[in-house]
């Protein structure tokens, strides 16, 4: 039965990309809603946010950690999850948020407050 399901997955996916096409959301790469070196973008290492002045004065006390530096394609990704409609990069994001919080490693007691975005 999976075979079948594939099979039917494999001949219909053209047609579907034809009615509703699909890009990647960092560098609109055909044919794929996420390509590979734009996900490799997200989550290895978690990076230090850069604050603006006023984000400093509200944050006083927390680090700042992102799981990518947002610009660029990475930019572009979160833009087209949070207003473009783009759910299919959902899973994509979290991974990367995923490893990026694997990444800073273990938080003992007596470390700053974290804020991971």
């Amino acid at each position: 039965m999976a075979a079948v399901r594939s099979t039917v997955g494999s001949l219909l996916r053209p047609l579907l990309e034809l009615v509703l096409p699909v890009d990647c959301a960092g560098c609109a790469r055909a044919g794929v809603a996420l390509c590979r070196p734009c996900a490799g973008l997200l989550g290895v290492p978690a990076v230090r946010s850069r604050l603006s002045p006023a984000q400093q004065a509200l944050l006083v006390g927390l680090e700042v950690w992102s799981c990518a530096r947002y610009e660029g394609a990475t930019a572009r990704m979160v833009h087209a999850w949070k207003d473009g409609g783009r759910r299919d990069l959902g899973p994509e994001l979290a991974a990367g948020l995923a490893r990026a919080v694997v990444g800073l490693g273990p938080l003992g007691a007596g470390s700053a407050p974290l804020l991971l975005v």
